[in-house]
């Protein structure tokens, strides 16, 4: 169905999310107005009325019942309703839940063709490059689209296929898919990179602490956000000055001296000094220039990460590019990346034995 959206607030932070909600099942947001004061608020609800099969309503739901009041008669509490065969949704917040449990399978109720999208979760490739991957798969037919949603680091690939396809279709199409991007794939659906790192620890029975020094406690945060973080996250310390790697962690002094502190040499000393302090199975440790100056002339973004566990460190090296933020966030994001495939490995090894042992 094509859908409008009219605003009274500011509700562009949260387009990009609404479109893609609706065009992973079909619908497509052909048409959106933001109504400021002194606008034409009438005009502008009969234009997108006009324009779309239902509209989306974000904003003061007493300015459009009171518009609506002079030719109609609808309940002012309800946030459903339809006027002339056009079916309207309003919110005053936001709310995915709203937009997925209830205006969507309204939409879905007047359509004869349902579509499903199965979405792949996937790090460290660009659009372009999973398009180059994806081009024997990606064709122009109706029953079948590709959308590609990058973002730093990431990209979800969505594939949609309507209810009109074969059920054998289908499944050789999404595996293949899932054959083609195994390698980037960290989940598949609505998971996020922390979910997965919560969900493996779980799996695994094992715990992770984490140092950071120019991530600012983001890894911590973004794995404690997840409910049940308490059972597999052991600590997380921030060591962002020298001072702080030395004394709270222990890094020795003269290896800061020799090499600084953005090293792979500290960056390893802050992971295995918190993994024997803590009594945890993983670590994880990072150190870098995130700008916009740094120790040394011309090393902004440049990043070191450390994994391991008692078996090893693993060190990661980067140089990232962009502002202090972008690098923050490319840092993270890798550093949790790299969390991930370690658990990855640990799973399997775990699987190995049992199937040794059976």
């Amino acid at each position: 169905m094509q859908i409008g959206f009219l605003a009274t607030e500011n509700g562009i932070r949260f387009m990009s999310a609404l479109e893609k909600m609706l065009s992973q099942k079909g619908h497509e947001l052909v048409s959106s107005l933001y109504v400021g004061d002194g606008s034409d608020f009438v005009g502008a609800l009969n234009y997108v009325a006009m324009q779309s099969q239902a509209v989306i309503y974000y904003g003061d739901r007493n300015k459009l019942f009171d518009t609506l009041k002079n030719d109609y008669r609808v309940d002012p509490e309800l946030s459903v309703f339809e006027l002339n065969d056009t079916l309207y949704a309003v919110m005053e917040e936001f709310s995915e839940s709203f937009v997925l449990d209830s205006i969507i399978p309204l939409l879905n109720s007047r359509c004869k063709t349902f579509y499903t999208t199965v979405a792949f979760k996937t790090f460290g490739k660009t659009e372009e490059e999973l398009r180059e991957l994806l081009k024997n798969y990606i064709k122009n037919r109706s029953r079948i689209a590709f959308s590609f949603y990058p973002s730093c680091c990431e990209c979800e690939v969505d594939v949609r296929y309507s209810s009109k396809m074969s059920r054998e279709t289908v499944d050789a199409l999404v595996s293949n898919v899932a054959r083609v991007l195994k390698d980037c794939t960290y989940a598949v659906g609505n998971v996020t990179l922390a979910e997965q790192i919560n969900e493996l620890l779980k799996s695994c029975g094992k715990r992770v602490c984490v140092a950071e020094s120019f991530t600012g406690g983001a890894i911590s945060s973004a794995i404690t956000r997840v409910a049940g973080a308490s059972g597999v996250f052991t600590e997380g310390v921030v060591c962002y000055g020298n001072d702080s790697k030395i004394k709270r962690l222990g890094v020795d002094e003269q290896i800061i001296k020799e090499f600084g502190a953005v090293s792979a040499d500290t960056v390893y000393e802050m992971a295995a000094n918190i993994l024997q302090q803590s009594g945890c199975d993983i670590c994880l440790a990072t150190s870098g220039n995130a700008g916009p100056t740094s120790e040394k002339d011309g090393e902004v973004g440049r990043c070191f990460i450390a994994v391991g566990d008692l078996g090893g460190i693993h060190i990661f090296e980067h140089n990232f590019k962009g502002n202090r933020e972008n690098v923050t966030e490319c840092g993270v994001k890798y550093a949790m990346y790299y969390l991930y495939k370690k658990l990855k490995a640990c799973e399997s090894e775990a699987d190995r034995r049992k199937e040794n042992k059976e």
